[in-house]
Parts: C-alpha cells; structure tokens; sequence
C-alpha cells in the first residue's frame, strides 16, 4: 500500500481519523483514574565489610555493597515487615513498595517504601533496616564464636551450593548451545543471556555470592587476628514522610491518544480500501488503465451563465491550457480536431470543461465549434436559444433556420460558435447514434476544432458512438462520488474503440449551477 493512499484516504475519512482519536483519549482518561498520592519514606545506610569502618576503611568496598543489596531484595526479606505491618499485607505487596539504590561511587545504599500511607512507609522502611542489622550482627556473631574450621566449613557449604546452582544454569543453557564438536557459523543461531534464561537462578546465585564474600573477609580478619565487627552503620533513619508524590499517569493517556489515532487511521485506511468510490485520482488511473492528466480547478463562474464558455478564470487558463495541448498533440481523422468532453454521471461539470476548452482553443487563432449533444441536460441550447438536443422540434416551435451556416450562434469570441446537434438534423428526428458521422461531416469543413459537450457517457448512444470517432475523448471524473464499478465499465468500453483518453477529475460538487 502506497503512503500517497493513505493520505489520500486520511484527507477522504478525515472525521474518522478525528473520531478515533477523540475515543483513545476518552478512553485514556478513564483508564488514568484518579491521580495517585503516595508518601516515600528513606533510610540511608553505609555498607562495609565486617571489621571496616567508616574511620579506617580505605578502598571502597563497593564490590561488597552489592551482596547486601541482593539480599534486601528476595521474597524471604519481605515476609518480615508483612508480617509487622499486618492488615492484610503480604510480602509480594511489600517487595512493589521497595526500590534499593546504590550512590554512584560510593558505599552508600539508599533504601525507599513507597506507600499511600505515611506511617506505614516509615515502618516498612524501619523493619527492613533492623532486619538486616540483625541478620548482619548475627551473622558477626557466629563468625566469631567460630574458629576458622567452622568458617572453612561454611565456606565449603557456600562453595557447594555455588557449584549446584552452576550446573542448574549449566543444564538450562544446555538446549542453547551447539554440539560438541560442531563449528559455528553464520547459521547458528544467537545464544540468549542467562539472565534471560533463567532469571531466578542468577538472582540466588548473586546472593550466595555476597554470603560467600561476607564469610571470606570474616576468615581474612580472623586469620589476621583483628576483631570481628559490625561496620555498615544507619547514615540517615526512616524518615516520616510529610509531604505526599503525585502520580499523574500522564503515560496512560498519551498511550490512549497515540493507539487512538493509530486505530483512527487504520480504519480510514481501511474504509477507503473497501469503499465503492474511487478515493484519489491514482485510483481513478488504476481503473481505467489510463491516466489521469490532473485535477480540474474549482473556479466560480458569474451569472451570465455564457461565461461557460466566453469567459475563463485566470486560475484555471493553466490547466486548460495544459489539456489544449494535449489535445491538440493528438493525430487527427478529420479536417478539423474532435474533441469528446463526456462524464462517467450527470452534473460533472462537462459544459464548463468544453466551453473552457473551446475558449482557449479560440483565444489561439482556432475556428472552434462547440456542438451541444448532451440529451439530458442541454444547457448550451438553453443559454443560446438552440434547438435541445436529443429531441424533437415542438409543434409551434421555432422553425429551423435554412442552411447550416444560419444554425451557428456567435459568442463574445469572435472566433468560437455554438450549434445544438439536434439542429443539424432532419426536421422532427432526434439524434441518434447512425446519424453521429453525418453530424460529424457537416461540421467537419466549418471549424478547425470541434468541442462536442456529450454530456454523461452512457447517457446516450449518440455520446459512446461520439467516443469512438473522435480523435480524443476528454473524461471527466467526479472524484468523491464516482462509484468504482461504473468507472470500470466505462473504461472497457473507451479501451475497445478509443485510444486517444485524457482523463480528468473533478471536485464532487458540480462545477456549474443550475
């Protein structure tokens, strides 16, 4: 599908593009709700070794930070301050309220709860630092009242249970890697990471690992002989939060509004794909297998309703000047160059386009004659009091003038005449499609150019039989309202007789007023 449709189909189905948008922010707004208080509560802790403190440590222990902070965020960390808040809470809605940040380069951790409660997110916050002073003091305390065998055997523990969580990872990474003994190439396919894989796995493993660290540097202090201490110390307590955080969710709704306009031109889209009218003028082409020479401009006309075709707006002299030359670049049957104007309906503008067409034609040295052979609205005879065309004389008509040259009208342009085809014929006969060609060379030593205003194509047989003599039809298409399917007839049947087609489009209001 073509960007140049789907503009054509958005410009089409404008309100529907509009429709969905105004339904994904509608729906965006209600799915935002209210806006949502929550009060944040911090506590601020500085992470050491045991029997490093803040006095005398000297390189930063940050490789160490990152163990505690592991071990802050399992499942087992939250069961305790659920259980101390109570009221229904549960360690999965505690692990939400938490967020655990290390200070960039430094050994600081900070620690936030968040919570529509005030209290509650300093007593969350609470909980977990005594919680993990007390794990760490007990931790320090058995270390202690150890000897090295007794750490040597928690080592050896950590150490094993290291190596069966490896061989975990190790067999659920096994269906991603190649055979053994085979050569990867280009073909083999990508070997996602292990975080990926299995998620739970490296979580655990990086929590032995910062046990493991713990228990090591505790064996280095005691082989050394240094006393065994709590160094991590509380920088900043649980705060009591005073002023609450309001989220907006402003991403809810510019998600509602960005799917609402997407869902709003998909459906344009797909309504000017299935819709029975041609939508563009490339579509136009498609059908016809022709193509379009552009679209005509939309230029008002005064209320001398003659200035059809004695006068022409200077916006639209560049197009038709365009068409005049394609025209006239077209090889001629005749002794002088017929041009068809006809329309796929009714009210397409096809009087205007032949009389603009014949007033360039004039305005350029031509003798032109613009015959009027629309049956079903025979406007040229109405301005210039001619006969109708496509029917009979009245009883108590005017009589027919005798001689052709005395059924011509004269026009403001000296050199541009008009005729009603029905004028040329026998007296009582209406004009049929057998008595076309005679039409045809009665007028054909008259003019140079010979504009016939055939008004819709099927409106008459006379008109298709017009098609297929004349050396160029002029198809004018009303691009809004032209149905695909009758477009489609028409083109089969210019292609079996007429090469010559300039096709045209129009806006779908008519360009002349009744």
């Amino acid at each position: 599908m073509e960007l140049s449709f789907v503009v054509s189909a958005v410009k089409r189905y404008w309100w529907l593009a509009l429709g969905g948008l105004l339904l994904g922010s509608a729906v965006g707004v209600t799915l935002r709700g209210d806006t949502e208080t929550v009060y944040e509560s911090k506590a601020l802790l500085y992470i050491a070794p045991p029997s490093v403190s803040p006095e005398t440590g000297g390189s930063s222990s940050a490789p160490y930070v990152a163990g505690p902070m592991v071990v802050l965020g399992p499942h087992s960390a939250a069961a305790a301050p659920a259980q101390v808040i109570g009221d229904g809470a549960t360690a999965e809605s505690i692990l939400g309220t938490l967020s655990v940040v290390q200070a960039q380069n430094t050994d600081i951790v900070e620690m936030t709860v968040s919570t529509p409660n005030a209290r509650v997110s300093q007593a969350i916050a609470k909980v977990y630092v005594q919680q993990y002073f007390a794990n760490l003091q007990t931790q320090v305390d058995a270390t202690r009242n150890s000897s090295l065998a007794g750490v040597d055997a928690k080592l050896l523990a950590l150490q094993e249970q290291l190596t069966a969580i490896d061989a975990a990872i190790a067999a659920a990474m096994a269906p991603y890697l190649p055979a053994a003994g085979t050569v990867c190439s280009a073909t083999c396919p990508p070997i996602p990471p292990i975080e990926q894989v299995v998620p739970n796995l490296v979580t655990e493993k990086q929590s032995v690992l910062g046990e493991y660290q713990g228990v090591s540097a505790t064996k280095n202090n005691l082989e050394l002989g240094d006393q065994v201490r709590v160094s991590s110390q509380v920088v900043q307590a649980a705060t009591l939060p005073t002023t609450p955080l309001v989220s907006s969710n402003r991403k809810i709704l510019a998600a509602g509004v960005l799917g609402g306009l997407v869902f709003g031109l998909v459906l344009a889209v797909v309504v000017a794909r299935v819709s029975r009218r041609v939508l563009d003028n490339e579509e136009a082409s498609e059908i016809l297998h022709v193509p379009v020479v552009g679209s005509v401009p939309n230029y008002r006309i005064s209320n001398d309703r003659r200035a059809v075709v004695e006068y022409l707006p200077a916006n639209a002299t560049p197009f038709i000047d365009h068409l005049r030359v394609r025209t006239d670049a077209l090889n001629r049957q005749h002794h002088a160059l017929v041009v068809l104007v006809t329309g796929t309906d009714v009210s397409v503008g096809t009087t205007s386009l032949a009389g603009a067409l014949a007033n360039r034609f004039a305005l350029n040295g031509a003798d032109v004659l613009v015959v009027d052979a629309d049956p079903l609205h025979p406007e040229l005879s109405e301005l210039f009091e001619l006969q109708p065309a496509g029917l009979p004389a009245y009883s108590g008509g005017p009589p027919r003038a005798p001689g052709t040259a005395m059924l011509l009208r004269p026009t403001r342009v000296p050199t541009l005449q008009v005729v009603a085809a029905a004028d040329m014929m026998d007296s009582g006969s209406v004009l049929r499609r057998e008595d076309v060609p005679k039409l045809l060379a009665r007028l054909d030593p008259l003019a140079d150019v010979i504009i016939v205003d055939g008004g819709p194509f099927l409106g008459a047989a006379s008109t298709v039989q017009f098609a297929h003599i004349a050396d160029a039809v002029v198809l004018v298409i009303p691009i809004g309202r032209q149905q695909k399917q009758a477009l489609a007839l028409i083109g089969r049947e210019l292609r079996e007789q007429q090469p010559n087609v300039l096709a045209v489009t129009t806006p779908s209001a008519p360009l002349r007023r009744r």
